[in-house]
């Protein structure tokens, strides 16, 4: 069963004739999910963020690499952060320290999502050396960017027109299967894909070689790795 963390439902998939109704076939509806967590988790990788709610408990934090200087680099926006952050010495036994004497600020910035300190201070180099407690995710009034949700939809047309999906979807590597396909029939409806950069933006890279789904990369994408 499908989650928040895949982009897009079956239902709207197909009234999209992206996929055909599976209906009650198990077999059918597992292939469907397939496609669209695949596709959900390509969309993850290129843009090296995700688009749902994400909540890190003081069990589960997430960990992070403090780099020497005045913001931390996070995976996603930060909606809230209510533990704050904590830094730790030591591998065997971590002492954490509460970030409650700091200042700082979120920075929401899609393209260079992060903690920024005011007060002079730095964030000490470490692998791993700091932790946020908190919800964080590239959402739109909670939900998953409508753009998103596009690229989505055609990533399963364009993966049911060139078959099951392999590696190249792990890898982020899909040029050079999915920029050859220009059309294709599908629950009925025959459609004609743009090509890359037909969007007219300079903005808009070939990943996929597809515009609605390159256009949403270069929108959505996080600036550094």
């Amino acid at each position: 069963m499908l989650d928040e963390s895949a982009y897009c439902t079956i239902e709207e998939a197909v009234a999209e004739g992206a996929l055909e109704d599976p209906g009650d076939d198990d077999a059918l509806v597992a292939r469907a999910e397939g496609l669209i967590v695949a596709a959900s988790r390509y969309l993850d990788s290129v843009c090296r963020s995700w688009f749902y709610v994400r909540t890190f408990s003081t069990g589960s934090p997430l960990l992070l690499d403090g780099r020497g200087g005045s913001t931390l680099r996070l995976e996603a926006p930060p909606i809230s952060v209510s533990v704050a952050v904590g830094s730790y010495s030591g591998a065997a036994a971590a002492t954490w320290t509460a970030l409650s004497g700091y200042a700082y600020a979120l920075g929401t910035t899609r393209q260079n999502p992060c903690l920024e300190r005011l007060d002079g201070e730095t964030w000490s180099k470490g692998r791993k050396n700091w932790r946020v407690v908190g919800t964080l995710g590239d959402v739109e009034n909670g939900e998953r960017p409508a753009a998103i949700n596009r690229a989505t939809i055609r990533l399963v047309s364009l993966a049911g027109a060139v078959g099951e999906l392999g590696s190249d979807y792990a890898t982020g590597d899909l040029r050079s299967r999915l920029g050859g396909v220009k059309s294709e029939s599908t629950n009925g409806r025959s459609v004609t894909y743009a090509g890359a950069g037909d969007a007219g933006s300079a903005a808009v890279f070939a990943w996929t070689g597809d515009a609605i789904v390159d256009a949403a990369i270069a929108a959505y994408r996080r600036a550094f790795a």
